[in-house]
């Protein structure tokens, strides 16, 4: 087991390196011990990392990421908004096409709300009324679901 080797000296020539304004003194302390020696070039090869990471860097303009931050609340403030207006949208579907089904089982039952339709070409008519209703009906309702971004 080695026994590690430290200078009272070493954190003011790590200070003074990283700041990038090293004494005469510590300089030539340095030259001198191998502690502070080795401390001074690591802590140096540190700074002209950073250095060169800082020149690389390529950070967008105050501008650009203000209006992308701007663009980001806008739109979740809109699809915040747009959720009771989708989820009513959707309970007044659903209803529409239970009031749909229940047409329809109740002319298939053979009751007919209207005494005057008791032919059986009337009936093919209103059942045929009734399913060109619902597509009219339903065409838009599908027609936004298939487009709808969301």
């Amino acid at each position: 087991m080695t026994k590690m080797k430290t200078c009272s000296l070493e954190a003011d020539v790590l200070s003074a390196v990283l700041a990038g304004q090293v004494p005469n003194e510590l300089r030539a302390h340095a030259a001198s011990c191998a502690v502070c020696g080795e401390a001074a070039r690591v802590a140096s090869l540190v700074r002209d990392d950073c250095a060169r990471a800082q020149r690389e860097a390529q950070v967008p303009a105050a501008g650009v990421v203000w209006l992308r931050a701007q663009i980001r609340a806008r739109e979740e403030a809109a699809r915040a908004v747009a959720r009771p207006i989708v989820f009513t949208q959707a309970l007044a579907v659903a209803a529409l096409i239970g009031l749909l089904v229940s047409v329809a089982g109740r002319l298939s039952s053979g009751v007919l709300p209207w005494p005057l339709l008791t032919d059986a070409s009337s009936q093919t008519l209103l059942r045929i009324s009734i399913v060109l209703a619902c597509g009219l009906v339903l065409a838009p309702v599908a027609l936004y679901v298939a487009f709808s971004r969301d």
